[in-house]
């Protein structure tokens, strides 16, 4: 089951379609916002009327930079709700579930922090402490903090020049199908224990010379 705030688009439609044809995988989209828990309820117990619940990946996120003189709250709140209320939603939805696996979303500005992004860093933090709060329940977690994909999610919206100054500093972006395959890697190599892993394509010579 995947699900959004609006749906799946004309192009996503496509992509579902092939997978569906000559598999036995079945695909469904809700269009729920994360940070509504009865939405969310209503998209668990759908889960569960298929299939036991196995596995969560919770990938929602959206960035408003600024530097912090020019953050409000308003701002920092639109940034912190699908990260700190979506991943907590789905946690207290699940915590009595047998699940294999709960994925979180992190990125490395929780790690190695970017200019103008404390809103984004703070909210990915909170995954990273998720992450260790469910390990102390002994509930499994994986919390991934990326650093930028090619072509899709935030990335997609990076200009020439961003991507041109990231790789001035050594860091590269990771290609979808290498994000994919680190993914499928660290997802059966995770034990039903927390652990935080940060993955990026970086030069490190290169980075800390202007870190």
């Amino acid at each position: 089951i995947l699900t959004n705030r609006s749906g799946s688009s004309a192009a996503a439609q496509v992509t579902l379609d092939a997978i569906k044809i000559g598999s036995e995988t079945e695909v469904s989209v809700v269009a729920a916002d994360v940070t509504d828990l009865a939405a969310m309820q209503r998209v668990v117990d759908l889960a569960e009327s298929l299939a036991p619940l196995k596995g969560i990946i919770h990938a929602a996120g959206i960035i408003d930079d600024g530097i912090l003189l020019q953050q409000t709250a308003d701002r920092f709140e639109k940034v912190m709700a699908p990260k700190v209320k979506g991943a907590w939603n789905l946690h207290k939805l699940t915590v009595d579930k047998k699940l294999d696996f709960f994925v979180s979303f992190s990125s490395t500005a929780s790690v190695l922090g970017v200019t103008g992004q404390s809103s984004y860093a703070a909210a990915n933090a909170f995954l990273d402490s998720l992450a260790g709060y469910r390990g102390s329940l002994g509930l499994p977690a994986l919390t991934i903090n990326w650093g930028g994909w090619k072509d899709t999610g935030m990335a997609a919206q990076l200009s020439e020049k961003d991507i041109e100054h990231l790789e001035q500093v050594g860091v590269k972006a990771l290609s979808p199908e290498e994000g994919l395959r680190i993914l499928g890697l660290l997802i059966s190599q995770s034990a039903a224990v927390s652990e935080s892993v940060a993955v990026l394509d970086v030069e490190w010579e290169t980075f800390f010379k202007t870190y």
